[in-house]
């Protein structure tokens, strides 16, 4: 029997150690592929399973730069499910691990070359064609993907078995398999492994409590929207995986035409873990929303102020739009009515559309019904990207009223799942609604309840 011999490198440091047990195994089939040794008749596939902050993600992508660092793999691909272009976000998880040894960058073909000569390769795989893995067996040794959950009725599991007979390894994981993903996954001699955040002994201390705290007073919360494994319809999300790549990771985005209404959206944080996130926005003459998403940040009243007058200065908004909650109320009021027109955000206004609950609902369901039409561009850094995604991912449906009005979750539940509050996600919506109704009422007519004078005490958090 080989023994196989493992350098463990710094960036399998924060890998779990349940995570880091399969790597034998994975060294020992690549081991004999490479030199044309005999692998078992099956075996070969690796399918994880796990909850969020468990860094399955992150694990396996360390684990598998580990094996291409240490010689036994000289190419691998890395894949996501998505209906559009790879998403950005994960070339960018995967290039923290080679920062000092890449030597060649392609962006457009989502691309990286090792100064030792081996090769990566970025794809994205289309949820329902069974073709989008047709001849890339040829090229790597080792195919791993992610976001699983995202392949509709196991669309391309049968095309996996080529990779089976070229003798690669095949690493898939998901937050929840289908059935069908689990059963061929036995029926190939594949390893399937489980893993929670709590067996994660590096994830950080404030969202281990928060989640735990979470566990002990909403446990179906926790077990729906934390381990991903509730069948209870209450927890349905309202952006699926590829509605937010429509939004992030158009394959061809359209270009910026000519502008027709610009904004600027503010969503103002309220403590804790909360941002200020600012989000410069344009409809053009295409209809196409694009949108410019900054870092948040944890700026002093003063201090925001001014940077609010100086991105109105510099951006030269037909609208200004805030939420009007919480902090953002004197901040609103202090920057007062003055041109360009400023909008107060109140979430539990009557909706803008029929068929929603309140206007936060409504809004929401506005970004969904633009970014299924591919009209929603998103242009953010990738580390914003990734906030990004994981604030719709929380926007979450709740139990319809009586009368049969879509409503979303309060935003003190989706604090407990997220551990803060999504204010990414607000700060894109608010910017959508005001260029959306920037067509209806124009850019200085707006509804009264939008209006400082309007203001109540009642808000909805």
């Amino acid at each position: 029997m080989t023994k196989i011999k493992l350098k463990l490198f710094d960036y399998c440091a924060s890998v779990p150690s349940k995570c880091l047990a399969l790597m034998p195994s994975m060294c020992a089939w690549l081991y004999n592929k490479k030199y044309g040794k005999p692998n078992p008749v099956k075996g070969g596939v690796y399918a994880i399973e796990g909850s969020r902050g468990s860094s399955k993600s992150q694990s396996f992508m360390r684990i598998v730069g580990e094996l291409l660092e240490a010689g036994y793999a000289d190419a691998i691909t890395i894949g996501i499910i998505t209906e559009s272009a790879l998403d950005e976000s994960v070339v960018s998880l995967f290039d923290g691990i080679f920062e000092n040894q890449i030597d060649e960058r392609f962006s457009k073909n989502h691309y990286r070359k090792l100064k030792t000569g081996q090769e990566i390769f970025f794809k994205g795989f289309h949820p329902s064609k069974k073709t989008a893995l047709k001849g890339t067996e040829r090229a790597t040794d080792i195919l791993l993907i992610d976001e699983v959950e995202g392949w509709q009725q196991n669309a391309a599991a049968m095309t996996l078995n080529t990779y089976i007979r070229a003798g690669g390894i095949i690493v898939l994981i998901s937050n929840h398999f289908d059935e069908d993903v689990k059963i061929w996954v036995k029926s190939v001699g594949g390893t399937y492994m489980r893993i929670d955040y709590w067996e994660n002994p590096h994830l950080d201390t404030r969202t281990l409590e928060t989640w735990e705290t979470m566990r002990e007073t909403d446990p179906e919360l926790w077990k729906a929207t934390i381990l991903y494994q509730g069948e209870n319809d209450d927890y349905v999300r309202l952006f699926s995986n590829i509605t937010i790549d429509r939004m992030l990771g158009a394959e061809d985005p359209h270009p910026v035409g000519a502008s027709l209404t610009k904004v600027i959206s503010q969503d103002f944080a309220v403590g804790g873990a909360d941002k200020n996130v600012t989000t410069l926005g344009i409809k053009d003459d295409k209809g196409i929303y694009h949108l410019w998403v900054k870092p948040g940040n944890t700026f002093t009243t003063e201090k925001l102020i001014a940077s609010i007058m100086k991105e109105k200065e510099e951006f030269k908004p037909d609208i200004f739009i805030g939420d009007a909650v919480g902090q953002g109320l004197p901040i609103m009021q202090l920057l007062g009515d003055e041109s360009p027109t400023n909008i107060y955000f109140r979430g539990n206004l009557e909706p803008h559309i029929d068929g929603y609950y309140n206007l936060r609902a409504s809004t929401f369901g506005k970004v969904k019904e633009l970014a299924d039409k591919y009209l929603i561009v998103i242009h953010a850094d990738p580390l914003v990207q990734a906030k990004i995604r994981e604030d719709f991912r929380g926007i979450i449906l709740s139990p319809e009223d009586n009368k049969g009005n879509i409503k979303i979750m309060p935003k003190d539940r989706i604090r407990k799942i997220l551990g803060r509050s999504p204010d990414y996600a607000d700060s894109i919506a608010q910017a959508i609604y005001a260029l959306d109704l920037s067509t209806q009422y124009g850019n200085s007519n707006y509804p009264t309840g939008h209006r400082l004078g309007a203001i109540d005490s009642e808000w909805f958090l």
